[in-house]
């Protein structure tokens, strides 16, 4: 028996490999509802003013998880939107004039997102990071020399730091729990770390990451 698996591992392995990878390309194209945007907004050979690669988003009628695998342009009739394709690989880049772009704010995990609607009437959606939406949207409109992408209003003073202070304060929490919980459960009689320390690490670690993320998402100086 074991013989036998052993053989059949290494041809069964590769087939089933790709088997999954192509279930997940087809589910990230159907669940997001990449190929319909794709068919209703085709691509098109225009020079990119801003490229953000590596970005993330939730798309669709799913709340589909893209996380770091968008790359979105802007142009100066519109917005295209890339996949990298060793994820999707049958999902075309498509593009989208900016009139056809409806923004409004919204939270995501306490995060402030844009949520973009394509189309009038909508025929998809994609929230992305708000701070990207606002340099995409100021490259385009730099480069008409006038607004032609919707902008969101400004966030309320101190909202962002709020937004900011609540997310490390429940990470900080989540990770003293652990670090005090998880070796007293796990070695009742040994030594352990005070309460402190639990405290202390997470709350300088995740404050220092934290910072550096709130940092990036001010807007630039006027």
């Amino acid at each position: 028996m074991k013989d036998s698996f052993a053989t059949a591992f290494p041809i069964a392995f590769p087939i089933l490999f790709v088997g999954v990878w192509l279930f997940v390309s087809i589910l990230i194209g159907l669940g997001s509802g990449w190929f319909a945007l794709a068919k209703r907004y085709p691509n098109r050979d225009e020079p990119v003013l801003l490229s953000l690669d590596g970005q993330s988003g939730v798309m669709g009628p799913w709340g589909l998880g893209l996380n770091h695998i968008l790359t979105l342009g802007a142009c100066r009739s519109g917005l295209r939107v890339e996949v990298w394709r060793i994820f999707a690989p049958f999902c075309r880049a498509f593009f989208v004039p900016w009139p056809e772009i409806g923004v409004r704010p919204t939270q995501i995990f306490l995060r402030p997102y844009a949520r973009l609607g394509f189309g009038r009437p909508e025929a998809g959606v994609l929230s992305v990071n708000r701070r990207t939406w606002e340099r995409l949207a100021g490259a385009a409109s730099q480069a008409a020399g006038s607004a032609v992408a919707e902008t969101l209003p400004p966030l309320p003073p101190g909202q962002l730091r709020r937004i900011y202070v609540l997310e490390w304060l429940a990470i900080t929490a989540i990770a003293t729990t652990f670090f005090y919980l998880a070796p007293r459960l796990a070695h009742p009689g040994g030594a352990h770390f005070p309460l402190t320390v639990c405290i202390a690490f997470p709350a300088i670690v995740f404050g220092v990451i934290t910072l550096i993320r709130y940092v990036a998402q001010l807007p630039p100086p006027t």
